[in-house]
């Protein structure tokens, strides 16, 4: 994934990352991710890829505006959808007859995610309803990131065996989905003014240049 960014929501400014020319910090110092009735969340040095202070934005974005029923849809179409898209993957280019043969090591490796796609189809639905209702609780915490994710798991009565980084991007693409529309009650709102009151002003644009491209 590359650098993304947006304007802020009071001033129409590009907010740079960290690796730009024209990085935020440099002129400004801090930005905030403002919130309805809390405090902004304070991010010192942007990086460029949606996160603020350890919160994902598009993470918050789903917090806020996502329905447990509309979640729990969610992870049971993008889960089911996205192991059966693996296997199919893995088993098509296992059985590739071209000119290129798979060395012994990949192809053990191969079938060994193999494997472990095929696996998760055997988990309970009592599992993955735990599993689901755990990542909901940490959804509305705002805090959906890689060592809460692991906490969930040493939670977990049985860990289910499926990355952070699946789980991270299906939530990012819902964020997405979610922000092109327009009936979205709590969009994403940016400005480098720490007194910035979230009811204010509209939703931050995205940016053209992506935070990077000055």
């Amino acid at each position: 994934m590359g650098f993304f960014s947006w304007k802020t929501a009071d001033t129409k400014e590009s907010i740079g990352n960290t690796s730009s020319t024209n990085s935020h910090s440099k002129k400004h110092g801090y930005i905030y991710l403002l919130q309805p009735n809390a405090p902004a969340i304070c991010e010192v040095s942007y990086e460029g890829y949606g996160v603020f202070a350890g919160v994902h934005a598009y993470c918050w974005l789903g917090s806020k505006n996502i329905t447990e029923p509309q979640f729990m849809r969610l992870i049971d179409e993008a889960f089911n959808n996205r192991i059966k898209s693996d296997i199919k993957a893995i088993t098509e280019q296992l059985n590739y007859e071209g000119m290129f043969s798979i060395p012994d090591e990949g192809r053990d490796f191969l079938e060994t995610k193999k494997a472990q796609c095929e696996n998760l189809l055997f988990y309970s639905l009592g599992e993955i309803s735990e599993l689901k209702k755990g990542l909901y609780l940490l959804l509305e915490t705002g805090d959906f990131s890689e060592k809460s994710y692991e906490l969930l798991q040493k939670d977990m009565k049985k860990p289910i065996d499926i990355g952070y980084a699946f789980l991270f991007e299906l939530l990012r693409n819902w964020g997405v989905q979610m922000e092109s529309e327009k009936g979205l009650l709590f969009p994403v709102k940016l400005s480098f003014n720490k007194q910035a009151k979230y009811a204010d002003f509209p939703a931050s644009e995205w940016c053209d240049v992506q935070g990077y491209f000055y």
